[in-house]
């Protein structure tokens, strides 16, 4: 019976690589990691521990999510008074933004108040060309270049 061949994915998992990849700093460090060797040495081990760790972090990361909501629930749904169900509640409320009290034309004199005023510069500007710059270039003088040297 011939043994199977493992794909590098398979070694990596079997290797236990894949422990304690529940970390979004797992996730940068081989990113960071590949990045650094531009994928090159051990690219496919690389690549793939890389797309396992990030993974594996979205999956914690919607089951945390989910565990969350479930236990918020089960606060709602086991309140026995006013105060315990509202403060179930409170967290899973949408705060409304708040306007700012402050009108534009305070926030305009602040600024202009703490910035320097700006200097105007009313130089015209008329033409970048420079007639000895911008002849054609013959083959004289680079020949007379090439002798020089």
């Amino acid at each position: 019976m011939q043994k199977k061949k493992l794909t590098p994915l398979d070694r990596i998992l079997e290797s236990g690589m894949t422990k304690n990849v529940c970390s979004s700093k797992n996730v940068n460090n081989n990113y960071k990691t590949g990045m650094s060797i531009n994928w090159s040495q051990e690219t496919i081990t690389r690549i793939i521990t890389y797309v396992i760790a990030k993974k594996h972090y979205k999956n914690c990361v919607k089951l945390a999510k989910k565990s969350y909501l479930t236990s918020q629930r089960e606060l709602i749904a086991i309140a026995s008074n006013n105060y315990d169900f509202w403060t179930a509640i409170k967290p899973l409320r949408m705060q409304p933004c708040s306007p700012n009290i402050l009108p534009r034309s305070i926030w305009i004199a602040f600024y202009h108040s703490l910035l320097p005023t700006r200097i105007y510069d009313n130089t015209q500007f008329t033409d970048a060309l420079h007639p000895l710059l911008d002849r054609d270039i013959t083959m004289e003088k680079p020949s007379t270049l090439i002798i020089v040297f």
